[in-house]
């Protein structure tokens, strides 16, 4: 008696078309679970593990707008005068840059701004589901 060596059955495909439907279900279910998110905790802690973070330099400065200040000045929005006033004492110390992170709803005198800065720009982070900030829109801003 022979045995048929093809390893397949009546009721069964063969082994190659058997890995190929596999195959073709670990796709669609890998590009399921990609475009539904279902991974991002993952994904963004493999991404972080691979960044280098270094110390913050010595000569940077974080002046923080905190409940304090609010409760002293009073509620947002402030008046521009306290803006450069904060930036006439910073440029006092020593201030070589200074970025400004708020949203000024206002209407807003771009050009008198324009004339007493060194440059002008629209920061705008992307700011990730598990709140974090890993990248920032480099294109965007006045001109």
């Amino acid at each position: 008696m022979v045995k048929n060596s093809t390893n397949t059955s009546r009721h069964s495909l063969p082994v190659n078309k058997q890995w190929a439907m596999q195959l073709a279900l670990l796709a669609i279910g890998v590009s399921v679970a990609t475009w539904y998110g279902w991974f991002w905790p993952e994904d963004l802690l493999r991404y972080d593990s691979g960044l280098s973070y270094g110390p913050a330099p010595d000569d940077m400065v974080i002046v923080a707008i905190d409940d304090n200040s609010v409760a002293q000045i009073g509620r947002w929005p402030w008046r521009r005068a306290i803006h450069a006033a904060l930036f006439n004492r910073l440029k006092a110390a020593g201030a070589r840059a200074v970025v400004l992170d708020v949203v000024i709803s206002e209407s807003l005198p771009i050009p008198a701004l324009a004339m007493a800065a060194a440059q002008i720009a629209h920061p705008q982070l992307k700011i990730h589901r598990d709140g974090i900030a890993r990248s920032v829109y480099l294109r965007e801003g006045l001109g």
